[in-house]
């Protein structure tokens, strides 16, 4: 099992702060944790997404070529996203999900993702 994590710096603000992915099998050395934590938050991107008729909201985090959408639709599923360019690589559902809210993180908006055909747990 692998586990996905959205960090926020303590001093997180539309200033200061950073947010981070944290992706991987615990007490792995293979953990990914983009990007570094540093403030401006370029990388990073939030907005609406839909999923089952339902509207949630979402991360996505660009590494180079490669974006991580970690997603979450309030009592509905939550999950990861993995693409390189415009080809889908991995979709998971998470088994368990604790979401505080997401609607107030100071990131750049992006638009409406849909996720459908979401693979296995």
């Amino acid at each position: 099992p692998r586990l996905v994590s959205v960090c926020a710096s303590p001093d997180l603000s539309k200033t200061a702060g950073y947010l981070q992915l944290r992706y991987g099998e615990p007490g792995s050395s293979e953990i990914i944790a983009w990007p570094e934590a540093s403030y401006p938050r370029q990388h990073v991107s939030k907005g609406n997404v839909l999923y089952q008729g339902r509207i949630g909201t979402y991360f996505r985090f660009q590494m180079e070529r490669t974006g991580f959408v970690v997603f979450n639709v309030r009592d509905v599923a939550g999950g990861l996203v993995i693409s390189r360019g415009a080809k889908i690589l991995q979709k998971r559902l998470c088994e368990r999900t604790t979401v505080v809210d997401w609607a107030g993180v100071p990131v750049p908006v992006a638009d409406t993702y849909a996720i459908s055909g979401i693979g296995s747990r």
